[in-house]
């Protein structure tokens, strides 16, 4: 069973601050937030060179066994280069305390696996990805945060680093994502749309349906706002679109915190922040139904990250939101590449060159009809 700690969830585990200095001048540091998913994380500025606090998340577990440990890092307060972690675990009942050290600004709300290899304070050991937590020990999967960094605050453009505090999870090692089983032999050839209800991305797409504005529907009242090949104004520069940038009709946040879902079978190749203009992306390594090839499609702008990198995926299953690719514009870029680019870059864009996006890409509605199964 997955547990979940947050700072105001007491029912699957503990949250307590403990201060090195007199709590009465350290603790009016604290803000409070939520993240995309409603939790509460709490964050402080980093101290640096001096650690002042630490927070312990202190799970109750309900079974032996190995866990996967992860941090929720949200968008917001979670600059840090060099977040210690320190976490117990008991490998053949022997205790062992494993030190990790996430740069919590790569992620963009986000899991992060929470994974290191400096062992009972030794650098340089085997690393760890996974923790023996047993509940009949106290400490077991017990994880202490500190609020140190080693990284000078006035390399970054804010002028001090901020270290996130928000939901920690123990997940058994056995339900990991990363093993859901393949596509089993039986299972309907084909692909549906990343977005819609599950009735709608079932059903017939439909085909010449337009919205008063000219854009073409997908399914439901999804559109597609700037279909591939559209050449358009990118803030500084022309462009070539690469795909379809996916709107949910109805008012300009109509579509926001939408949900995404993977249009077929296939594995996770990234799963993160990529940079200020495409937000979290994901890649995923499509088979194309009934032949022997595979394609790769791009989910971008996307928040509230479901699946890891390395993962498989099955037709329909929730991978993210719909995220905000600038103030009050959310939608999903969406594309399908021909060619592996997308393997290597993730952000992959051929600019203003006609050639080069057809080079690459395809229409992705069309892609998807050839290979849609009505059920």
């Amino acid at each position: 069973m997955t547990v979940i700690v947050d700072p105001d969830n007491e029912r699957t585990g503990e949250f307590v601050l403990n201060y090195y200095d007199d709590p009465a001048v350290v603790s009016p540091g604290w803000s409070v937030a939520l993240d995309v998913n409603g939790r509460p994380y709490a964050y402080r500025a980093a101290a640096y060179n001096a650690q002042t606090l630490y927070v312990a998340y202190v799970p109750k577990l309900v079974g032996r066994g190995r866990y996967v440990i992860e941090a929720f890092i949200p968008a917001e307060h979670a600059y840090a280069r060099d977040v210690y972690y320190v976490i117990v675990d008991y490998p053949g009942g022997v205790r062992r305390e494993t030190t990790v050290v996430l740069d919590q600004s790569r992620y963009r709300n986000q899991w992060a696996p929470l994974e290191g290899d400096i062992l009972n304070g030794a650098p340089g050991g085997p690393r760890v990805t996974e923790y023996e937590l047993d509940p009949t020990r106290g400490d077991a999967g017990r994880v202490n945060v500190a609020d140190i960094t080693f990284v000078d605050p006035a390399t970054h453009p804010s002028g001090r680093f901020e270290i996130a505090y928000g939901a920690l999870r123990w997940r058994p090692a056995t339900s990991s994502p990363a093993r859901v089983s393949p596509a089993p032999a039986a299972a309907p050839a084909g692909l549906d749309a990343p977005v819609g209800t599950d009735l709608e991305r079932r059903g017939p797409i439909p085909t010449g349906r337009l919205t008063a504005g000219g854009y073409r529907f997908w399914v439901g009242d999804w559109f597609d706002a700037n279909p591939i090949g559209s050449r358009y104004w990118l803030g500084s520069r022309w462009a070539i679109h690469t795909g379809a940038d996916l709107n949910l009709e109805g008012s300009v946040i109509a579509d926001k915190d939408a949900p995404i879902y993977a249009i077929g079978y296939g594995t996770v190749l990234w799963a993160r922040w990529i940079s200020a203009g495409w937000k979290n992306v994901i890649v995923i390594e499509h088979p194309v139904p009934g032949e022997d090839r595979v394609v790769w499609a791009r989910y971008a702008h996307v928040a509230n990250l479901q699946v890891l990198e390395g993962q498989t995926v099955r037709p329909g299953q929730f991978i993210a939101t719909v995220g905000e690719y600038a103030a009050n514009n959310y939608h999903l870029h969406f594309d399908i590449a021909l060619d592996p680019i997308l393997r290597s870059q993730p952000g992959h864009w051929p600019g203003d060159d006609l050639g080069a996006v057809w080079a690459v890409y395809t229409d992705p509605l069309a892609f998807i009809q050839k290979y849609h199964v009505v059920r």
